[in-house]
């Protein structure tokens, strides 16, 4: 029957922004710990509470997360799921920073294999998180149900011209005989979209950046910025990892001694290094994969970096960790706007998703797309 596809069950039904979402908690978490971590040192470790009470700001996770909870089982929409991945990765990253206190006999915070377990934890959230954000081409009935999902959020705040145009592919790939399918066919042109809505001053915010942005990537000297940008972060962290090596006791200029930490995250800075370049390279062809490639190295950076530096010295590691989370919003924003203006020029694919995908998907969009068009795989896009 027609109407078959709508009643079979489908138990797990990705979310069209999953990607984004859970990068914005994983970053959130990630932010939460180290950023508790800076105001404790900073503050002398304050006791909160008086007398014999000490409130644990475990318990301050747990309300954040309870409020996640919440927003997510009461309220619809885009801008909703984004709180919710921000609010509930605070509270995940400030519950998950006091585990030294119920792993160990003494409740001892300061326990310092810690820090490895917490490496450890976040390196298998983002290789999970990872395999979640995997490019899925959801049909029938899942395809609908997406589609619909993102109509959902057109109705209530407008609908962007990205999610136009995907609900149009999600539309096409759930079938001819749905007549839910074809009756939202016919809605979607005429939903109001965001320009039609009375700008607030995010939206005024926004529209100031993308003028901006498209002024300095159109610059001649845009290539040569980024060169010294990445130059300057690479010289920053290699004077960090050389402060710690200097002022270990142990150390001495006929033998310098290195610790398993000061190997790996010498290793993290070679990695991101090498990404940065493959980046640079790629800027030639094609911004996108670019910025996907610049995105990954402050991504290892900021995962397989930050932790070591922090488990050395937390206050000095502060800077990088800031230059890490600034460069990794311009960046996302960046990746943000390019997609946009491959929707408005129609050079988009079926690949394209955001997410922790946006490297291998911005490759593999150029490859599909110079074999489509009888181009080069190289084509500037």
């Amino acid at each position: 029957m027609a109407t078959r596809g709508t009643t079979d069950d489908h138990r797990f039904v990705q979310v069209h922004s999953a990607g984004d979402l859970l990068e914005q908690f994983f970053v959130s978490a990630i932010v939460a710990v180290l950023g508790i971590r800076i105001y404790l040192a900073a503050t002398g470790y304050p006791q909160i509470g008086g007398g014999d009470l000490h409130i644990a700001h475990m318990l301050w996770g747990g309300l954040l997360m309870l409020v996640a909870l919440v927003l997510a089982l009461t309220f619809l929409g885009r801008r909703v799921r984004s709180a919710v991945a921000v609010i509930g990765g605070l509270g995940f990253g400030t519950f998950i920073d006091e585990l030294g206190k119920f792993i160990t006999a003494d409740n001892d915070y300061f326990y310092q294999p810690v820090w490895v377990i917490l490496y450890l934890l976040f390196v298998g959230l983002f290789f999970a998180f990872t395999a979640l954000s995997r490019r899925r081409h959801p049909t029938g009935a899942p395809a609908l149900a997406t589609a619909l999902d993102l109509a959902q959020d057109g109705v209530l705040h407008g609908l962007r011209q990205q999610d136009r145009r995907a609900i149009l592919r999600l539309l096409e790939d759930s079938g001819p005989d749905l007549p839910l399918a074809q009756a939202l066919r016919r809605t979607v042109p005429e939903m109001r979209s965001t320009d039609e809505c009375s700008p607030g001053i995010v939206d005024r915010v926004q529209a100031r950046l993308s003028r901006w942005y498209e002024v300095l990537v159109g610059n001649r000297g845009f290539r040569g910025l980024l060169l010294l940008v990445w130059i300057g972060i690479t010289v920053a962290a290699l004077i960090e990892l050389t402060d710690e090596i200097v002022r270990d006791p142990r150390f001495t200029a006929t033998s310098p001694s290195l610790s398993v930490m000061d190997g790996l995250q010498g290793a993290a800075v070679l990695i991101s290094t090498a990404l940065a370049a493959i980046g640079l390279i790629s800027l030639a062809h094609s911004r996108l994969v670019a910025f996907g490639w610049f995105r990954w190295a402050i991504l290892v950076s900021l995962v397989l970096g930050q932790p070591f530096a922090f488990y050395e010295n937390e206050i000095f590691a502060t800077g990088g960790l800031l230059i890490d989370l600034v460069c990794l919003a311009v960046f996302d924003y960046a990746l943000s706007l390019e997609r946009a203006r491959r929707q408005t020029t129609g050079q988009v694919g079926r690949d394209e998703r955001p997410g922790f995908f946006t490297l291998a998907g911005g490759s593999l969009l150029r490859r599909r797309s110079g074999r489509r068009h009888g181009g080069k795989p190289g084509a500037p896009v």
